[in-house]
């Protein structure tokens, strides 16, 4: 058996174990998504909407997954070969754990190249897509209560916006206009907004407007008003979604905005190291996957494979959740925050691997 068969045969068992796990993982992960979005159904919002939403938000979630599916995998497919003693028939025949690694983890990578097109082109879209149209179906109830605003400021005027529909038009915004000495002026509400390329401005649609005077409150409606602003859609459709899930351009996009205005973009610079950082984390996990199965679970059966890969997922997903908090409460850099539970795999992978050479 020459050495390149060898290298196709470990690929395919590791990647067909790494299908399984995704499937699997999707699986779980679309049917609990769907329960809980279920219990938002109302008249207006109905259980189609709702599965519609899941499927949106489905790619998102799939990148999300991916280290650890691919380390479960990576775990399961290895772990396979040693159950047939095969790990250990090329071991004996001279082949090392560095060269062995090679196979592992070429089709992690590629799995790892096709999340990053979908993180970057789809993912993006569907999650926009899910937000624009849970709004526009609970927009139909006048006793909707927005959540999860996008704020902007320009001068004395704040503005919320509740989100952006497929077609670029805003719903639900509220502004509030304040004086010189921090006085309220002006509070106005509009159903949507809707971009004029050719006047440059926005048309707020279905406007109710409330003028605080210093001896009277007034109220008054109207079915048009301008709104001249230097905000995009884009800008809107980057800020409401959670930076997780937002590609490398719209990541990018906001870290420069945020900078420009002098606003805080550590949410965004964790998110964007994190994106960049993933390949290393993943190839750090598959070091740990090769030390175990060659060390500590060669002679144990799927189930406590696969307990150990969650475990150790679960232990890498609570350190990835608590660095960040910490590098924005200590000020130390986004890319810092990242590497050290990257390290930290390394590290265990390469102490797993050493032990069992």
């Amino acid at each position: 058996m020459t050495l390149p068969l060898i290298d196709r045969y470990i690929a395919k068992s590791v990647i067909v174990a790494i299908a399984a796990v995704l499937v699997c993982a999707v699986s779980l992960t679309g049917v609990f998504a769907l329960i809980d979005e279920a219990g938002g159904v109302d008249q207006n919002y109905t259980f189609v909407n709702a599965a519609a939403y899941v499927l949106y938000n489905l790619p998102s979630q799939i990148y999300e997954s991916v280290p650890f599916v691919v380390f479960i995998g990576s775990l399961i497919g290895l772990g396979t070969l040693s159950t047939h003693s095969e790990i250990t028939v090329l071991r004996a025949a001279g082949i090392s754990l560095g060269r062995l690694f090679i196979p592992v983890a070429l089709p992690s990578v590629l799995v790892l190249t096709l999340s990053l097109l979908v993180a970057e082109y789809v993912a993006p879209w569907g999650v926009q897509s899910a937000a624009g149209m849970k709004i526009q179906q609970r927009q139909v109830s006048e006793d909707i209560r927005f959540t999860n605003r996008y704020w902007h400021r320009e001068g004395n005027r704040f503005t919320s916006i509740e989100g952006v529909t497929r077609g670029g038009q805003l719903l639900g915004v509220m502004q509030w206009e304040i004086n010189g000495d921090n006085e309220m002026q002006l509070a106005r509400r509009a159903r949507s907004a809707e971009y004029d390329p050719d006047l440059n401005l926005w048309w707020l649609k279905n406007v109710d407007e409330t003028h605080f005077g210093s001896e009277a409150t007034k109220v008054v409606s109207h079915d048009e008003v301008q709104w001249r602003t230097r905000l995009n859609t884009r800008l809107v459709r980057a800020s409401i979604a959670e930076p997780r899930k937002l590609g490398f351009s719209d990541l990018a996009f906001q870290i420069d905005y945020r900078e420009q205005e002098g606003l805080d973009p550590r949410r965004y610079q964790l998110a964007y190291w994190g994106k960049i950082l993933q390949p290393l984390a993943i190839l750090g996990l598959i070091t740990i996957a090769l030390g175990f199965v060659v060390g500590p679970l060669r002679e144990v059966g799927m189930g406590a494979r696969f307990s150990v890969g969650v475990v150790v997922g679960v232990v890498l997903k609570y350190l990835q959740d608590l660095l960040p908090p910490m590098s924005m409460v200590f000020d130390f850099p986004a890319w810092v925050a990242v590497l050290i539970p990257i390290g930290v795999v390394w590290g265990f992978g390469i102490y797993l691997v050493r032990r069992v050479s």
